[in-house]
């Protein structure tokens, strides 16, 4: 499978997530326990070494950009998020994350607690309103600490597409030869 097929797969792979969290978030009130259905993917391509830098960019660029067209938000932070997690991981280069679920779950509640916190300051510095009520530390730690929590539970779940379509090109390789 060509690189261009896999950056397709997962950029509809990243699109089936955002829609389907769209639609479980208007169906059902999961706050402050609301998954990010595609941090496990982004947190994947940013620790797997097969995936280019700019192919792993691109495509976490744009699954933010497809997160913030769902949502509904007009700034682009879930595309900035994204990005600033698929480079985080890369820099990380967290190896323990395949090793198993365990492992895998408690970086991706990590890496998922960093961003939570980094979209709550962004909002902070860019929203008219603020992005929490002040005074209420307990609530805004909860709802960091949830959305990770909810984020690695659903990793194990989520992760495995992602690395299917990595390994479909590997696989396709080694028949070849």
């Amino acid at each position: 499978m060509t690189p261009a097929i896999r950056f397709a797969g997962t950029v509809l792979l990243g699109l089936l997530l955002v829609t389907l969290q769209a639609a479980v978030s208007s169906q059902a009130q999961l706050h402050p326990f609301v998954p990010h259905l595609a941090f496990p993917v982004v947190i994947f391509l940013g620790v797997t070494s097969s995936v280019p830098l700019l192919r792993g960019a691109i495509t976490s660029f744009l699954i933010g950009y497809l997160f913030d067209i769902a949502g509904g938000n007009a700034f682009g932070l879930q595309t900035f998020v994204c990005v600033a997690v698929f480079i985080f991981s890369r820099t990380a280069g967290l190896r323990l994350f395949s090793r198993n679920v365990g492992l895998q779950m408690t970086v991706v509640f990590g890496i998922a607690a960093i961003a939570g916190g980094l979209e709550l300051a962004l909002r902070a510095i860019f929203a008219k309103r603020a992005a929490f009520p002040v005074g209420f530390r307990w609530g805004t730690v909860l709802a960091v600490v949830g959305a990770a929590g909810a984020t690695a539970l659903i990793s194990p779940i989520v992760v495995p597409f992602a690395r299917l379509i990595e390994s479909i090109g590997s696989i396709r390789r080694e028949e070849a030869t």
